[in-house]
């Protein structure tokens, strides 16, 4: 009789931790509380550093809203900066971040933009062949003792 509990309590354990770690069920979880609330990541401001003639070193800062109320840890982040859908350079974070309970906090990353995309697209903007919409779009992993949960972002830069 004793086997028969543990089998059951196994059984339960194994579909708690499959329902858990399916994105349904995720929300669900997040909502109780028995997994971190994702945090928020948009572009906060950039700054060139330096230019040539086939690249621009800029520092993009990023503004993470850690919404949970305990401390978190972005184990990877990595975006594209693109303008007119044209991914003008990209970026990832070069260490772990620890993101302090419901606080936000700014991240600066260095990226290298190509010129000859920068100016593909300003050609294309003079020509009106592309429309004028800058996005930053990525995504981070926090680990949890539930897992890694992604957290993908899209963001409009501007609005």
């Amino acid at each position: 009789m004793k086997h028969l509990h543990v089998r059951r309590f196994q059984s339960i354990t194994f579909v708690a931790v499959i329902c858990l770690s399916s994105s349904g069920c995720m929300h669900l979880a997040s909502t109780l509380g028995l997994v971190p609330k994702k945090p928020e990541i948009s572009l906060a401001d950039f700054q060139v550093k330096s230019a040539s003639l086939s690249q621009i070193e800029v520092e993009v800062v990023l503004n993470v809203l850690n919404q949970d109320s305990k401390q978190l840890q972005i184990d990877s982040l990595n975006f594209d900066l693109l303008l007119s859908e044209t991914t003008l350079g990209s970026g990832h974070a070069a260490e772990k971040i620890a993101l302090k309970a419901n606080a936000a906090q700014k991240v600066q990353i260095p990226i290298s933009l190509q010129t000859k995309e920068i100016l593909g697209v300003a050609m294309d903007l003079i020509n009106g062949k592309a429309k004028d919409k800058a996005r930053i779009r990525g995504s981070a992993s926090i680990s949890t003792w539930a897992g890694v949960i992604p957290v993908p972002f899209d963001r409009e830069i501007g609005k």
